[in-house]
Protein backbone atom coordinates (compact mmCIF):
# COMPACT_ATOMS: atom_id res chain seq x y z
CA UNK A 1 0.00 0.00 0.00
CA UNK A 2 2.80 2.55 1.06
CA UNK A 3 4.48 1.23 -2.66
CA UNK A 4 1.61 1.69 -4.09
CA UNK A 5 0.96 5.51 -2.69
CA UNK A 6 4.57 6.50 -3.45
CA UNK A 7 4.11 5.94 -6.90
CA UNK A 8 0.58 7.68 -6.68
CA UNK A 9 2.46 10.73 -5.08
CA UNK A 10 5.63 10.50 -7.79
CA UNK A 11 3.22 11.09 -10.65
CA UNK A 12 0.78 13.53 -9.21
CA UNK A 13 5.00 15.81 -8.96
CA UNK A 14 5.36 14.95 -12.57
CA UNK A 15 2.04 15.68 -13.90
CA UNK A 16 2.03 18.82 -11.84
CA UNK A 17 5.72 19.33 -12.95
CA UNK A 18 4.50 18.89 -16.60
CA UNK A 19 2.03 21.22 -16.16
CA UNK A 20 3.66 24.37 -14.95
CA UNK A 21 5.37 24.15 -18.39
CA UNK A 22 4.14 26.17 -20.99
CA UNK A 23 4.55 26.58 -25.05
CA UNK A 24 4.70 30.34 -26.06
CA UNK A 25 4.55 31.55 -30.08
CA UNK A 26 5.12 34.70 -30.68
CA UNK A 27 2.36 36.83 -32.31
CA UNK A 28 3.16 38.19 -36.19
CA UNK A 29 1.64 40.97 -35.37
CA UNK A 30 3.87 42.22 -31.99
CA UNK A 31 7.43 40.60 -33.29
CA UNK A 32 10.06 42.36 -34.01
CA UNK A 33 13.68 41.43 -35.41
CA UNK A 34 16.10 44.17 -35.81
CA UNK A 35 19.50 44.41 -36.98
CA UNK A 36 21.87 47.75 -37.11
CA UNK A 37 24.75 48.32 -38.20
CA UNK A 38 27.25 51.44 -38.82
CA UNK A 39 27.44 52.56 -42.86
CA UNK A 40 31.36 53.68 -43.52
CA UNK A 41 30.89 55.52 -39.89
CA UNK A 42 28.70 58.45 -41.56
CA UNK A 43 24.92 56.72 -40.80
CA UNK A 44 23.37 53.82 -38.74
CA UNK A 45 21.54 51.74 -40.51
CA UNK A 46 18.94 48.94 -40.00
CA UNK A 47 16.91 46.06 -40.80
CA UNK A 48 13.89 44.54 -39.94
CA UNK A 49 12.58 40.67 -40.20
CA UNK A 50 9.32 40.67 -40.97
CA UNK A 51 8.47 37.22 -40.64
CA UNK A 52 9.59 34.94 -37.14
CA UNK A 53 8.09 31.59 -36.01
CA UNK A 54 9.26 29.25 -33.25
CA UNK A 55 8.49 28.42 -29.55
CA UNK A 56 9.60 29.13 -26.17
CA UNK A 57 8.98 26.18 -23.79
CA UNK A 58 8.54 28.31 -20.13
CA UNK A 59 7.96 27.04 -16.46
CA UNK A 60 7.59 30.36 -14.94
CA UNK A 61 8.93 28.16 -11.52
CA UNK A 62 12.50 27.37 -13.49
CA UNK A 63 13.68 29.91 -16.17
CA UNK A 64 16.79 28.46 -16.13
CA UNK A 65 15.19 25.63 -17.84
CA UNK A 66 13.26 27.09 -20.78
CA UNK A 67 13.83 26.50 -24.37
CA UNK A 68 14.30 28.88 -27.39
CA UNK A 69 13.62 27.11 -30.89
CA UNK A 70 13.08 30.24 -33.68
CA UNK A 71 13.31 30.78 -36.98
CA UNK A 72 13.45 33.68 -39.06
CA UNK A 73 12.48 33.99 -42.69
CA UNK A 74 15.57 35.62 -44.19
CA UNK A 75 13.41 36.54 -47.38
CA UNK A 76 11.65 38.67 -44.94
CA UNK A 77 14.00 41.61 -44.85
CA UNK A 78 12.87 45.15 -45.04
CA UNK A 79 14.99 48.31 -44.57
CA UNK A 80 12.34 50.40 -46.17
CA UNK A 81 14.65 50.64 -49.53
CA UNK A 82 14.00 48.01 -51.99
CA UNK A 83 16.80 47.97 -53.68
CA UNK A 84 18.85 47.05 -50.22
CA UNK A 85 16.42 44.33 -49.42
CA UNK A 86 17.17 42.96 -52.87
CA UNK A 87 20.86 43.13 -51.85
CA UNK A 88 20.89 41.32 -48.80
CA UNK A 89 18.72 38.81 -49.81
CA UNK A 90 21.42 38.03 -52.22
CA UNK A 91 24.07 35.48 -52.62
CA UNK A 92 26.13 38.52 -51.35
CA UNK A 93 24.55 38.50 -48.00
CA UNK A 94 22.25 36.21 -47.14
CA UNK A 95 21.16 33.90 -49.91
CA UNK A 96 16.99 33.90 -49.45
CA UNK A 97 16.76 31.95 -52.51
CA UNK A 98 19.11 28.76 -51.51
CA UNK A 99 18.79 28.99 -48.00
CA UNK A 100 16.06 30.65 -46.87
CA UNK A 101 15.80 31.27 -42.79
CA UNK A 102 17.78 31.60 -39.76
CA UNK A 103 17.41 29.04 -37.02
CA UNK A 104 17.83 29.94 -32.95
CA UNK A 105 18.15 27.17 -30.60
CA UNK A 106 19.05 28.00 -26.70
CA UNK A 107 21.83 25.62 -25.48
CA UNK A 108 21.51 27.26 -21.88
CA UNK A 109 19.59 30.03 -19.86
CA UNK A 110 21.06 32.05 -16.70
CA UNK A 111 18.57 33.52 -14.57
CA UNK A 112 20.34 37.16 -13.62
CA UNK A 113 17.33 38.24 -11.69
CA UNK A 114 13.10 37.99 -11.58
CA UNK A 115 13.01 39.69 -14.64
CA UNK A 116 15.79 38.70 -16.91
CA UNK A 117 18.18 36.19 -18.21
CA UNK A 118 21.09 35.47 -20.23
CA UNK A 119 20.22 32.76 -23.65
CA UNK A 120 23.18 31.52 -25.00
CA UNK A 121 22.02 29.70 -28.30
CA UNK A 122 23.24 28.34 -31.66
CA UNK A 123 22.53 30.44 -34.49
CA UNK A 124 22.49 29.19 -37.93
CA UNK A 125 22.65 31.46 -41.02
CA UNK A 126 23.53 29.58 -44.37
CA UNK A 127 24.62 26.08 -43.22
CA UNK A 128 27.26 27.70 -40.83
CA UNK A 129 26.37 27.36 -37.06
CA UNK A 130 27.72 29.84 -34.21
CA UNK A 131 27.11 30.82 -30.40
CA UNK A 132 25.38 33.68 -30.11
CA UNK A 133 24.48 35.59 -26.40
CA UNK A 134 21.51 37.65 -25.92
CA UNK A 135 20.30 39.39 -22.69
CA UNK A 136 16.60 39.07 -21.93
CA UNK A 137 13.95 40.72 -20.00
CA UNK A 138 11.00 39.56 -19.26
CA UNK A 139 8.79 42.82 -19.57
CA UNK A 140 5.18 41.10 -18.62
CA UNK A 141 3.47 37.66 -18.00
CA UNK A 142 -0.09 36.44 -17.43
CA UNK A 143 -3.03 37.46 -18.92
CA UNK A 144 -3.08 40.06 -21.60
CA UNK A 145 -4.67 43.47 -21.15
CA UNK A 146 -6.29 43.53 -24.67
CA UNK A 147 -7.91 40.08 -23.94
CA UNK A 148 -10.98 42.40 -22.26
CA UNK A 149 -11.62 43.80 -26.09
CA UNK A 150 -10.49 41.01 -28.13
CA UNK A 151 -11.13 36.99 -28.06
CA UNK A 152 -7.52 36.63 -29.91
CA UNK A 153 -5.86 38.15 -26.75
CA UNK A 154 -7.32 36.03 -24.22
CA UNK A 155 -4.94 33.43 -22.56
CA UNK A 156 -1.73 33.14 -20.85
CA UNK A 157 1.04 35.49 -22.86
CA UNK A 158 4.92 36.76 -22.20
CA UNK A 159 6.39 39.79 -23.16
CA UNK A 160 10.36 40.01 -23.81
CA UNK A 161 12.77 41.56 -25.40
CA UNK A 162 16.61 40.79 -26.46
CA UNK A 163 19.58 42.44 -27.43
CA UNK A 164 22.82 41.17 -28.18
CA UNK A 165 25.79 41.87 -30.63
CA UNK A 166 27.36 39.37 -33.23
CA UNK A 167 29.93 39.48 -36.48
CA UNK A 168 28.16 39.25 -39.52
CA UNK A 169 31.36 37.68 -40.91
CA UNK A 170 31.39 34.98 -38.49
CA UNK A 171 28.54 33.55 -41.38
CA UNK A 172 30.26 34.19 -44.20
CA UNK A 173 28.73 37.91 -44.56
CA UNK A 174 31.38 39.49 -44.86
CA UNK A 175 31.32 41.72 -47.97
CA UNK A 176 32.48 45.17 -47.44
CA UNK A 177 33.85 44.74 -44.09
CA UNK A 178 35.16 47.40 -42.62
CA UNK A 179 33.51 49.87 -44.29
CA UNK A 180 30.25 48.63 -43.57
CA UNK A 181 31.09 47.26 -39.71
CA UNK A 182 31.28 43.63 -38.99
CA UNK A 183 29.41 44.23 -35.79
CA UNK A 184 25.88 43.67 -35.86
CA UNK A 185 23.38 45.39 -32.88
CA UNK A 186 20.41 42.90 -32.49
CA UNK A 187 17.32 44.24 -30.95
CA UNK A 188 14.21 41.83 -30.76
CA UNK A 189 11.21 42.08 -29.23
CA UNK A 190 8.00 40.14 -28.65
CA UNK A 191 4.48 39.03 -27.44
CA UNK A 192 4.09 35.63 -27.33
CA UNK A 193 1.69 33.74 -26.40
CA UNK A 194 0.31 30.18 -25.05
CA UNK A 195 -0.74 27.30 -26.98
Amino acid sequence: MRLLSTFAAAVLVAAATQASAETYSPDPSHTNVRASWTHVGFSRQQLNFRTVTGTVDLDKSDIASAKVDMTIDTSSIDTGVAALDDHLKSADFFDADEYGEAHFVSTKVEKTSDTTATVTGDLTIKDQTHPVTLEVTLNAMGEHPMGQYMDYYKGDWIGVTATGTVKRSDWGLDMMVPAISDEIQLFISTEMKAE
